[in-house]
């Protein structure tokens, strides 16, 4: 949710609004818009390995463990894919 609220700022920021940039100057936003882009990506490619660190404690209300994430094979699969997809570029065609 977070990462999200972050990438929707970066459309502000990018938008070059005499709003956003008028009192602190364009290349100051252009600079912030680059570092806050830079985290954003490195919170997108760190996220999957928070869902699987293992908890020290079980959860109470999680008894059977089937809230718990796990490292099965389909959850690995996807996981790669989706990594591998998130890198890979855009294909346009003009017409």
């Amino acid at each position: 949710m977070v990462a999200f609220a972050m990438l929707l700022m970066e459309f502000l920021l990018s938008g070059r609004f005499k709003s956003v940039s008028g009192s602190t100057g364009i290349d100051l936003t252009m600079r912030f818009h680059q570092l806050i882009a830079r985290s954003l990506t490195a919170f997108i490619l760190i996220h999957p390995f928070l869902y699987v660190t293992p908890l020290k404690y079980p959860l109470p209300w999680d008894t059977t463990g089937q809230l718990t994430l796990g490292l099965s094979s389909a959850s690995i699969t996807t996981g790669i894919l989706g990594w591998v997809l998130e890198v890979v570029p855009e294909n346009r065609t003009a017409g």
